[in-house]
């Protein structure tokens, strides 16, 4: 049966076999070079089973590692390059490949939204709650950017009279068993030294929506049944804002 919580599997959980664990690395945006690529095949033959596995959020996994071994894994230079613990802000990043190596993205996707990313994490701070945050080059909407708490669709706009790249931002976007996805709030934002401040605001914004019902949901009994039963998907769909306002 198909569970009411997500887990990003990044970090050091235990196995349902005993003595086992399962290490997650994350990949900003899935982008690893053939040195990290073997390194990683190398840790997977030393401290697990040789297996490793990758996920959806385009990040990976070394399984089978035994609990002596986990210690020696986490010491291992590489894990300072793909960590089981990142930022806040890289933890929950995809992005589609972009125009690197896509004929229909109309805006380079991966490096900025490692980019972003960071300047998130200089701006608000490594205290914050994780959150999702996807990117999708075009329309096609393979980074799957209205699934995420904030999702950036890339196009091509006219701004001064000179065609920039641009993304549409989108909030409140979620997968799993009660999935809801994310209305479009900001339609042109540019892709220039503003757009930091720009998603910076938004996330706030968004934050502080999310913490106004679940504050509200304190003092429903209704609510507090509902999430008990997993079943809150309609209680939380009365609450949320208008299209065009931040969810």
């Amino acid at each position: 049966m198909r569970g009411s919580t997500h887990a990003d599997h990044l970090g050091v959980s235990l196995q349902k076999h005993v003595g086992l664990s399962a290490v997650g690395l994350c990949i900003p945006t899935g982008r690893v070079n053939p040195d990290q690529l073997d390194e990683l095949a190398r840790l997977a033959d030393v401290y697990g089973n040789g297996e490793v596995r990758l996920t959806t959020g385009q990040n990976a996994i070394i399984p089978n590692v035994p609990g002596e071994r986990v210690a020696g894994l986490l010491a291992e230079p590489l894990l300072k390059q793909l960590s089981p613990r990142p930022s806040p802000f890289v933890r929950g990043l995809v992005a589609c490949v972009g125009t690197d190596y896509c004929n229909l993205a109309l805006i380079e996707t991966k490096s900025r939204a490692i980019a972003l990313s960071e300047a998130l994490h200089n701006k608000i701070g490594s205290g914050a709650n994780p959150l999702t945050i996807h990117w999708s080059g075009c329309p096609a909407g393979c980074g799957n950017h209205q699934a995420a708490d904030v999702g950036l669709r890339g196009f091509k706009a006219r701004v001064d009279g000179k065609i920039v790249d641009a993304v549409a931002i989108y909030t409140g976007g979620r997968t799993g068993p009660h999935a809801v996805a994310g209305q479009e709030i900001l339609e042109t934002v540019p892709c220039d030294e503003s757009l930091p401040d720009v998603v910076a605001g938004v996330i706030q914004s968004y934050r502080f929506g999310v913490e106004a019902r679940e504050y509200a949901a304190l003092s429903d009994p209704l609510f507090t049944a509902a999430t008990t039963a997993g079943l809150a998907s309609w209680r939380l769909k009365e609450t949320q804002p208008p299209t065009g306002m931040p969810a």
